[in-house]
């Protein structure tokens, strides 16, 4: 039974995963064609790396840490072995 809600944990973490990378390509293409040809592209483009790294990056690292740390509710159930 633990290990159906481990598959699930990581799809679901895949699923954010990926629609967090489309919506992050999608915001920097949009920056890059608003802002084609003007001085704030350059200045803007290390703001929303920033975000992008943040949500694709760190979020996903800190789902996987805090699915791999056992709660309190499971671990002061006894283990019951097959």
């Amino acid at each position: 039974m633990q290990t159906q809600s481990v598959r699930t944990g990581h799809r679901e973490n895949a699923l954010y995963l990926l629609g967090a990378a489309i919506v992050w390509a999608g915001i920097f293409i949009a920056v890059a064609v608003v802002l084609q040809g003007t001085p704030y592209f350059g200045q803007l483009l290390p703001i929303l790396g920033g975000g992008a790294v943040y949500f694709v990056v760190l979020v996903p690292m800190l789902f996987v840490a805090a699915s791999r740390t056992p709660s309190r509710t499971t671990a002061s159930q006894p283990r019951q072995d097959p």
